[in-house]
């Protein structure tokens, strides 16, 4: 700062003594000096507060820490019973080698093709009953084995490898039931990648008895979709119902009421399960109704040409359009006609075997895709 530059009350002050003392007073003597103008206006400005609770104009910025020099930590020597204790906590650390990649030359198995490799997967991951899934096609309920089987946690290769069969060999069922049914954990829940949602071939929907209203109805159709977003190859889709106790429509799958429904409306051909059928396409559509004694009905739909393609270009064979699109006409038909024979089959199911609507599974017979 200039001389020229400080003001008349701070010249000629060296010491911090003086400054305290020669600090500015405003008294009677002060007012009739002649101090510059703009000096004055200066020092009102510096005085003058924004608020009650300021001093000064206030000013935004980073809060500063206080530097402070930092205490050295002082070296101590460990005593010999420390130091021998420090060499074997090292000494029992893993230590980690370097990865060997696989090669045939260092795996024997890796020099037989995939498909007797997964002749050998079929003896131990194929599983005799369905894996149980919930309802959103996400979560595994039992038969957590999909990541914990040993050939699964040998090495990455057979991990992919052996993760893939599993889910093209086994049946996943999601079992509908009220949460007051469900049985008590003992393990953590599995969740299944949605990669692998896409490797599902064989899947069943069983539906208890006291999950026909509206609330599984859609939770039903949102687990389809998922199905059809993954864009999965399923081979065999099932429906397994319990011995219903309502038939008949309901306003509720025609919109105009929102109230329970039955399991025949499951099979509505309007309805957004059977359109998530449809465009899931399965080549096999199972249909099981279970009734009193034991009884078994089956109702199965061929459903191979319901997406033939029809389009008739120069090396197309007009002969063989022709009946693609008369088989696709009676998918159609069969489809249209499932819940009137699931229907019949509720009220009177000797009639509807005489008439041919079902078919009566024996005891212990499988079908393709459920148990």
């Amino acid at each position: 700062m200039k001389p020229d530059e400080i003001p008349p009350w701070d010249r000629n002050i060296t010491t911090q003594g003086e400054r305290y003392r020669k600090r500015f007073k405003m008294t009677r003597a002060s007012m009739d000096e002649d101090i510059d103008v703009e000096s004055i206006t200066k020092l009102a400005q510096n005085l003058q507060g924004e608020t009650l609770y300021s001093w000064g104009i206030p000013k935004d910025g980073p809060i500063l820490a206080l530097q402070k020099k930092k205490t050295q930590s002082r070296i101590t020597k460990k005593t010999p019973e420390e130091e021998a204790k420090m060499r074997m906590i090292e000494d029992m650390r893993p230590k980690r080698g370097p990865i060997i990649p696989n090669s045939p030359e260092r795996s024997p198995i890796l020099r037989i093709p995939l498909k007797i490799r997964e002749k050998i997967f079929s003896y131990l991951l194929v599983h005799k009953k369905p894996i149980m899934v919930k309802e959103d096609w996400t979560t595994v309920e039992r038969n957590p084995f999909l990541q914990s089987h040993a050939i699964v946690q040998t090495c990455k290769q057979f991990a992919e490898e052996a993760s893939q069969y599993i889910y093209k060999a086994n049946t996943f069922q999601a079992l509908l039931r009220n949460p007051a049914t469900i049985f008590r954990r003992r393990e953590d829940p599995v969740e299944i990648h949605p990669k692998y949602c896409s490797l599902f071939r064989n899947i069943i929907i069983n539906c208890s008895v006291h999950c026909w209203d509206t609330e599984w109805f859609e939770k039903v159709t949102a687990g389809l979709q998922k199905i059809i977003t993954a864009k999965a190859d399923i081979q065999s889709l099932a429906f397994i119902f319990d011995s219903p106790k309502r038939v008949g429509m309901t306003t509720t799958a025609l919109g105009m009421e929102y109230n329970a429904i039955t399991f025949a409306d499951f099979l509505w051909y309007d309805g957004a399960i059977m359109e998530a059928v449809r465009n899931i396409h399965p080549k096999t559509l199972n249909i099981v109704v279970k009734k009193s004694g034991g009884k078994r009905f089956l109702m199965s739909v061929d459903m191979t040409c319901h997406q033939s393609s029809f389009e008739e270009t120069p090396l197309a064979d007009t002969e063989t359009i022709r009946l693609a699109k008369a088989k696709a006409d009676m998918v159609k038909e069969e489809l249209l006609g499932l819940k009137d024979r699931f229907e019949e089959i509720s009220e009177d199911d000797e009639w509807a075997l005489q008439c041919g609507k079902c078919r009566l599974l024996e005891d212990g017979e499988r079908v393709s895709g459920t148990r």
